[in-house]
């Protein structure tokens, strides 16, 4: 009742509407019960809610199933986490810099992982090896396409 909107069942009412907010506990002992209490009145306590746990957790379990969850984001200038590169609010001020230098090619204008270059010293595929992994590849497509 108390998460539902006014209104928002298009003036329908149900069983229970009407009474006050409480919560139902049950268990198969009394310890169980008072197990269930406990954690129950730690949640009634109004906290903001970037301290409230319980609440972040809600969140994000439903920005998971909403497919809107973004994972911490960290910062490659600073390290910190929260903010990506553009958003730096350091990113004039540092004056060491990281470099990145690809192991491969030496150039810095991508990492290692990032290189055009095959790991093999830079060379080439060869005709045949070319020939081999287009015909993998059209294959595959081909499974794909159920042909």
């Amino acid at each position: 009742k108390g998460s539902v909107k006014v209104g928002a069942r298009g003036g329908k009412t149900y069983d229970g509407m009407d009474e006050p907010l409480h919560v139902l506990i049950a268990g198969d002992n009394q310890e169980d019960v008072d197990k269930a209490t406990d954690l129950i009145k730690q949640m009634l306590v109004v906290i903001d809610d970037d301290q409230n746990q319980f609440k972040q957790n809600q969140l994000r379990e439903l920005a998971l199933l909403n497919g809107t969850l973004k994972d911490d984001d960290y910062c490659i200038l600073c390290a910190e986490k929260g903010h990506k590169q553009f958003e730096c609010p350091k990113r004039f001020s540092l004056k060491n810099k990281i470099q990145v230098k690809c192991a491969i090619c030496g150039d810095s204008s991508h990492p290692t992982r990032d290189c055009t270059q095959n790991k093999d010293g830079g060379k080439a595929a060869t005709a045949d090896e070319q020939k081999k992994l287009d015909s993998e590849y059209l294959s595959f497509m081909a499974e794909l396409d159920g042909t």
